[in-house]
Parts: structure tokens; sequence; C-alpha cells
């Protein structure tokens, strides 16, 4: 008998102490939810963080996309590999993160390991840095909410939480400036997360993402006409990054490679350099974000998702870049791995360049 009541103990204590890892492994931690509104008109450009730029020299911003950190370790290593081998060749003075930071059933729990590296790496190289949020960034109801809140906490991350009556996470601007004067704007628009099944025009049935939402355009609105005040009335140029590819990344690439690249207007696409190798994941409907990021000054857009398209196509007076995906697990292509820097130069013109970065994986695919 007392040795059943042993046995009993010690399977209960196993019990015990795996559902407490289990508990603490998937079970999301919760943040603060959103706890103010915007006044839906104006904004304070006090309120709008700012980096400094030496005039007459180059600004380098680089990319990461879709790093999508999991439970496994090697992938973690492979991460840290690619950023490291990838900062030591640009030299950044300013990085940022596409989305898909984390990924998979301790999406919750990895956020903590994803800033933990990006800070080490912060430090270490001297760069500040931001993010956008993507779709696996809440994998298994995994909260936004403590994550905005652990970025908020990190002392190398320059983000700013959004209002609640604004529609995502992850919506705000910085600002390069020359002696206190703007000359270059960051739009971080949150893609937000849902996919949706629609059809299309010629009637086939696809999978669409959720649309940016006009709240969304006006709170950006609001943040580039705050900014332009404080550059006589002037916006700078600018880039925008989200999670998602706009419609237009599918219309332009598709125009840049046919062989009458014009459109019915006559305005030409062409592609600057890398390929498609999947279907964009865009939103499923354009309420204008198009247009609107054109009317405040951006030229250049920036999205990840797709782990294996590495095109820079421009049209419309618009370059729209795919960031080269910079993670090892999920869908990747060994050739497509690595960063995208962002050159401003002297005259506030962004310059872009896809960063390839050749990684040993021997010691990663002895564990696949």
């Amino acid at each position: 008998m007392k040795k059943m009541k042993k046995t009993f103990c010690i399977v209960l204590s196993v019990v015990l102490v795996i559902a407490s890892v289990a508990a603490f492994m998937f079970i999301p931690r919760k943040g603060t939810p959103k706890d103010f509104e915007w006044d839906g008109k104006t904004i304070n450009y006090e309120d709008i963080p700012t980096l400094e730029k030496t005039p007459g020299k180059d600004y380098k911003i680089l990319m990461f996309s879709d790093t999508q950190l999991t439970f496994l370790t090697q992938g973690t290593k492979s991460v840290k590999e690619v950023m490291r081998k990838t900062l030591d060749k640009t030299q950044p003075d300013f990085v940022v993160f596409s989305g898909d930071n984390v990924a998979g059933i301790t999406t919750h729990f990895q956020i903590d390991i994803f800033i933990s590296l990006v800070e080490e790496l912060a430090e270490e190289y001297g760069f500040y840095w931001s993010t956008v949020f993507g779709n696996h960034d809440s994998d298994l109801g995994a909260d936004l909410n403590y994550q905005v809140d652990k970025l908020l906490e990190a002392e190398h991350c320059l983000f700013v939480k959004t209002p609640k009556n604004v529609k995502g996470y992850s919506n705000f601007a910085i600002n390069v400036v020359e002696n206190d004067v703007p000359v270059y704007s960051l739009y971080f628009v949150d893609s937000n997360m849902d996919s949706f099944h629609y059809i299309t025009e010629e009637g086939n049935e696809a999978v669409g993402y959720e649309a940016i939402d006009f709240t969304q355009l006006l709170y950006i609105k609001a943040l580039a006409d705050a900014t332009a005040k404080q550059n006589s009335g002037e916006y700078t140029n600018a880039l925008a990054i989200s999670h998602y590819p706009l419609k237009q990344f599918v219309t332009a690439y598709n125009l840049a490679v046919s062989d009458t690249p014009y459109d019915e207007k006559g305005n030409k696409a062409f592609l600057v350099e890398g390929e498609r190798r999947e279907g964009e994941g865009c939103s499923y409907m354009d309420i204008g974000v198009f247009d609107l990021y054109k009317s405040i000054g951006v030229k250049t857009i920036l999205c990840g998702h797709e782990h294996t398209n590495d095109y820079v196509v421009n049209y419309l007076d618009m370059t729209m870049v795919y960031g080269v995906k910079t993670g090892y697990f999920s869908t990747h292509d060994d050739a497509v791995q690595g960063g995208t820097l962002i050159t401003i130069d002297k005259d506030s013109n962004a310059n872009i360049k896809q960063m390839y970065i050749p990684v040993s994986y021997t010691h990663l695919r002895a564990h696949e």
C-alpha cells in the first residue's frame, strides 16, 4: 500500500510539473489593453520619436523580415547568425522588422527571447530599432498587448502605442531629423491579422488578408500633417512598412515582367531586382492606402510575409519592396535569406539593396 502511495505521489508530482511547464509555455500572458483615444484630428509633433541624421551623410536603415522565432533553439541560433552577418556587412543606424517576429505554439513566450536577442545586438552594434506586427505574432491567441508592453520596456526600441479607436497595434511614425528639422519619415502601419476567402475579378476563389482600416489611414495622415508643419508645410520623403503587401505590388510586378510594361495610361513599371517565387498574400480590398501614401510623400513601400519573394519594382513613382526573409524555419529558400538595406542619401532619397547572407545549416539540418 505504501509503495502504491509513493508511486501515486511521484506520478502526481510529475503531472503537476508538466502542467506547470505547459501553463507557462502555452497559456498567453496578458498585457495592458489600449487605454487612450485619439481625438480624430491632430497629433502633437513632440509625440513622434526622432532619429538624428548627420547633414550631408547617408542614413542606413536595415530591415529584417519574418524572423519567426519558434520554440526550437536551433532556429534562434540561425536567425542570430543571419542577423549578425547582415549587421556586419551593413552597419546600420536603425533597424526595422516587418513582422512575424515570432511564430508557433509558444509565440507569447518567444517574444521575450526575440526582444532579448535584438536588444543584445542593439547594444553591441549601437542601433535603435522598431517593428510592425505580422499575422504570426498572435499565433494561438498570443496577446499583442503583452508584446506592446515588452516593446515599450525595451531600452533600444522606439515604439508608440496605438490609440484604442485606431485599428491594430502597431501604427505610428518615426522621423529622421537634421538639426531638429524632419528630413525623412517612417510610417509603421499594422496589416491586421485575419485572412478571408474571396472571389477575384476573374471569378476565381482566393485567400486574401485583412485590409488596412480607415481609422489607420486617418491616423497616419495626421502623423504626416504634424510632421509637415515642422517642415515649412511640406511633407517629407517617406517610407511605409507593413507586413502584407498592397495589391499594387501584384499589378506592378505583372506589368514589369510583361511584354508591354505599360498600363492603359502609359505609366511604365520596371523590375529593379529580384523575382516572384510565390503568390502575393495581399489585402483582399483596397481602400485607398496607395493613394494616401503618395499624397503624404511616401516613395517606398516595404513588406514581408512571403518568404521567397525578393523583388523590388517601381511603378507610379513608387518603389515597392519585398524584404528578404531572415528566419530559417517555415518556408524559405537558402538563396533568399538575409535582409534589406535602405540608404537615405543627403537629398532624402531612398536607395534599396537586397542583402543575401550565405549561412551554413549543417548544425541545423541534423535536427530536421
